[in-house]
């Protein structure tokens, strides 16, 4: 795989006069907590929101005495943020503007999760933005619905979270995937559970293009992937864990297709695949998938990004579940009535044989889907008969799976 890491183009240092670093270039531990810059929101390293938000943002995770490591851009004063080019005028692309939004200079401001204007990007950001605008007119991209690259006024920036314990084996294959998107505005956060293979010395080859990383024992995957929606400085976030990838075009197919990116989650087809890659098949998802909520998980995980401001409002993942927590959520979107966009399209890949798809997990996965179904007030004896469906079809499933070889394994899969 080609390397062009162009994930660091649009890096900002905006606290340097209250910062401190150390001879190796890192922030001093006692001036990470006291960050302030009433311009970005920011307040003692942490985001102002607003009161009926389910959760904080905050710019570095508390310090923690089991932590094992801890490093990436930020922890060197470089942040990421989202832009939209406005104008000085009281109109800005059709769209008019409010007078406490109004601005003196036209150009790419920061802005944001409800798109307001915050600061005036510094001058090497604009360049920045300016050239990738103009790479995309030269190579002629058809991909982008504004027509053209003069109408796009909108670069939200995207946080990806990687969760992985002892993920030596595929975690590169995961970084590069989104080192080398062809979208430039991305926010790169690994959190690793206290690894003890080679996962960290991976993480600290790419040091420097990881936006933040950190190494300590959680209390399981959900836990985890909260930790990094709580640090995540992005409008829309996408999960993708260890083993799976994203396809080149991924995120600016997030970008350009959505309508309102902070508010909203959106979701596309996934490719999965044996380690071998003897079995690919591609499993689809449309809206009628949404009606099987409360019997299975209606979306492919690794496909599906959710806005910042759709976490403060239906709140983080339910930590209490070790399986079933990314169902859950869906199911509380749809009852805050979050708007899921469904693209026609095939955003990732992921290998079979993940954490929810093992013999062994099956009964935890079962009991954690009836308990699902019983929070949403699912009547007990359907409850009960669905559950034990449920758990007799996928013992056969899966002793089927064990016997029959690789080359089978796409037709199992789609009996799913």
């Amino acid at each position: 795989m080609t390397e062009y890491f162009n994930t660091t183009k649009l890096l900002n240092r905006p606290f340097d006069n209250c910062l401190e670093f150390d001879n190796n270039g890192i922030i001093v531990e006692e001036f990470k907590y006291k960050i302030n810059d009433p311009t970005l929101n920011i307040q003692n390293s942490k985001f102002i929101g607003n009161p009926e938000d389910k959760f904080e943002t905050m710019l570095f995770l508390p310090n923690n005495h089991e932590r094992k490591g801890e490093g990436g851009l930020r922890t060197k004063g470089y942040f990421k943020h989202s832009y939209k080019y406005i104008k000085s005028d009281c109109k800005n692309n059709n769209e008019i503007i409010p007078y406490e939004n109004k601005t003196e200079t036209s150009g790419w401001y920061i802005i944001d999760s409800n798109d307001k204007p915050l600061k005036l990007a510094p001058g090497e950001i604009q360049q920045n933005i300016n050239d990738y605008i103009s790479t995309m007119k030269h190579n002629q991209d058809n991909s982008i619905k504004t027509a053209t690259p003069e109408n796009i006024v909108y670069l939200p920036l995207i946080s990806i979270i990687t969760v992985v314990f002892n993920g030596a084996k595929h975690l590169e294959e995961t970084i590069l995937s989104i080192l080398n998107q062809s979208y430039p505005n991305i926010e790169y956060i690994i959190i690793d559970g206290g690894s003890t293979d080679g996962t960290l010395d991976i993480i600290k080859k790419y040091e420097n293009y990881i936006d933040y990383w950190i190494s300590e024992p959680d209390n399981g995957i959900y836990d985890a992937m909260n930790k990094g929606i709580s640090i995540s400085n992005g409008s829309i976030i996408g999960l993708l864990n260890s083993g799976d990838m994203y396809n080149y075009d991924t995120l600016k197919k997030i970008v350009i297709n959505s309508k309102n990116i902070s508010n909203e989650i959106i979701t596309g087809h996934m490719e999965k695949f044996t380690e071998n890659n003897d079995a690919k098949f591609i499993s689809y998802r449309n809206q009628n998938h949404l009606k099987k909520s409360l019997y299975t998980m209606p979306l492919n995980h690794p496909s599906t990004f959710v806005g910042i401001n759709t976490y403060k409002k239906i709140g983080l993942f339910d930590s209490s579940y070790k399986i079933c927590g990314d169902n859950e959520l869906i199911i509380r979107a749809q009852m805050f009535k979050i708007y899921i966009v469904f693209l026609d399209d095939i955003l990732s890949k992921m290998q079979l044989g993940g954490v929810s798809e093992t013999f062994n997990n099956l009964f935890l996965k079962t009991k954690e889907h009836y308990n699902i179904r019983k929070k949403y007030h699912m009547p007990l004896m359907k409850n009960i008969y669905i559950t034990t469906k449920y758990f007799f079809v996928n013992c056969i499933k899966n002793s089927l799976k064990i016997m029959i070889p690789d080359y089978f394994i796409g037709k199992y899969y789609r009996l799913k």
